[in-house]
């Protein structure tokens, strides 16, 4: 069992006063370190009830499914009668199978006939289950920007008697400038805090949230999220086996493992990696264009894990912990709620990680301890049974009408977000940098993620006249810049 006490002295490993990796609690968080999946099954006093349900239920889980997510929730419902299919507009080539259950023809349907096409499904299925911040004919796959309204398809689900709920992860859910404002603090300029979300897409959030459920994400977004239902991504743990860790290597490896380098910001992690190696502190390991069943055996070769230099963790991290890797994120202070009991290191920028990584390197029992917590956690939280356990609670409230406890938010705290001196204060710095690779960067980082806003029209401004991009000044709105490079 994982205590608040221990964990809050691996997030500040600085401290001197480490537990005593000798203790009653210690020894059994190194037994259940490798423990099975069924150590985490609900079962004894104080578990869940068992199935709500009284007959079976269909759930359509759509339109995106990345990491597998999908997949695991729809094995882990069977236990609970509870039928889900799956459609991903991404991948409906010849590996349509892989990554989408339903017929071929339902993706071409919903771009020849949406509204027809959804109403047979909303009549079809119990629950409709958005994922990534996209409705069915809402994603730009589908042509949704042209239909000029966000989820048009909202009014069409209800009337026909289904019920929806929907899944945020988190770069879903920020404004483009977040991205920017990230890139910026983790290589140690410090600014204003950028608007978490942007006006567009708490207008979005808003309205699927007055259609829905629940909308369902990790606790730390419950300041964006009305309807808030606290809830994480669920791991295979047969494919993710813990590993015990000595961590005697003369040079730890050090892995990092980008979806996407701009995204990422992944040339500042770039930075400090060829700083380790210059030292000869860390061998790094950069991962990828890998295929996802080859990454277990590669990243468990390696001592450490270094995710994002955005913010908090993602699903890369819950992986390498569940390997038994140690996990070092950017964040600006402590990460809040259920995810800030997670046994990760917290830094601040390129120079806070260095000296971190200098620091544990000379207490590496402070990484062992990481290591069995580590497992420790995702076993608790993790789990496709615990995670399954908690999707068949709120879809069976949802369809029986009964209360759900969403977590408490407030429309004013959200809306505050808005009130900041980014916009004034970034672009003169990006002007000033003299490293112009570097600058369209930091740019891509926030121009890819989300429709554009004021402050991405200013981005595009400093580049404009620096000569990296072209506006198309035809087309340049508030919601509709294009740059071409």
């Amino acid at each position: 069992m994982l205590e608040n006490s221990r964990e809050a002295t691996l997030n500040h490993p600085l401290r001197t006063d480490q537990h005593n990796p000798s203790s009653p609690a210690a020894r059994d968080s190194e037994c259940r370190a490798g423990s099975s999946l069924e150590a985490d099954e609900l079962t004894g006093p104080g578990a869940r009830p068992g199935p709500l349900l009284d007959r079976p239920v269909k759930v359509l889980v759509a339109p995106v499914e990345i990491g597998h997510n999908s997949f695991h929730l729809r094995n882990g419902l069977k236990k609970y009668n509870v039928e889900a299919d799956i459609i991903d507009v991404l991948r409906g080539g010849p590996r349509r199978e892989d990554h989408t259950t339903v017929p071929a023809g339902v993706l071409q349907a919903l771009r020849d006939d949406p509204a027809g096409t959804v109403k047979r499904l909303a009549g079809e299925y119990d629950l409709i289950y958005f994922q990534f911040g996209c409705s069915l004919v809402d994603h730009e796959y589908l042509g949704g920007p042209r239909l000029r309204q966000p989820y048009p398809d909202l009014e069409l689900i209800r009337d026909r008697g289904a019920k929806i709920a929907a899944a945020y992860w988190g770069s879903d859910l920020w404004d483009p400038a977040m991205f920017v404002d990230n890139a910026l603090r983790a290589m140690g300029v410090e600014l204003d805090r950028a608007p978490e979300s942007s006006r567009y897409k708490q207008m979005k959030i808003e309205r699927l949230a007055a259609h829905s459920s629940f909308l369902l994400s990790v606790d730390e977004y419950a300041h964006l999220c009305p309807k808030l239902v606290n809830g994480d991504l669920a791991l295979d743990l047969n494919k993710w086996p813990y590993k015990q860790r000595s961590f005697e290597r003369k040079r730890l490896k050090i892995a990092h493992m980008p979806s996407n380098r701009a995204k990422k910001n992944s040339d500042v992690v770039l930075e400090a990696f060829q700083v380790l190696s210059d030292i000869g502190l860390a061998e790094p390991v950069l991962i990828e264009n890998v295929p996802h069943g080859r990454i277990p055996e590669i990243l468990g070769d390696c001592d450490l894990f270094l995710d994002q230099m955005v913010r908090g963790f993602g699903k890369a991290s819950l992986e390498a912990m569940a390997l038994g890797l140690p996990v070092f994120t950017r964040a600006d202070g402590p990460i809040v709620g259920q995810r800030g009991q997670a046994p990760v290191f917290v830094f601040r920028n390129k120079f806070d990680l260095l000296g971190r990584l200098i620091y544990l390197n000379l207490n590496r029992e402070i990484l062992r301890q990481a290591s069995i917590k580590g497992r420790a956690y995702i076993e608790k939280y993790n789990t496709i049974e615990k995670i399954a356990a908690d999707v068949h609670d709120y879809v069976s409230r949802a369809l029986k009408d009964k209360p759900i406890n969403h977590l408490i938010t407030d429309r004013a705290t959200r809306l505050a977000m808005f009130q900041t001196n980014f916009y004034e204060q970034a672009p003169p710095i990006l002007a000033r940098m003299k490293n112009e690779a570097r600058l369209t960067d930091v740019c891509r980082s926030g121009l890819e993620n989300g429709i554009s806003t004021e402050t991405c029209l200013q981005y595009l401004k400093v580049l404009e006249q620096k000569g990296l991009v072209r506006l198309n000044r035809k087309t340049a709105g508030p919601q509709e810049a294009q740059a071409v490079a």
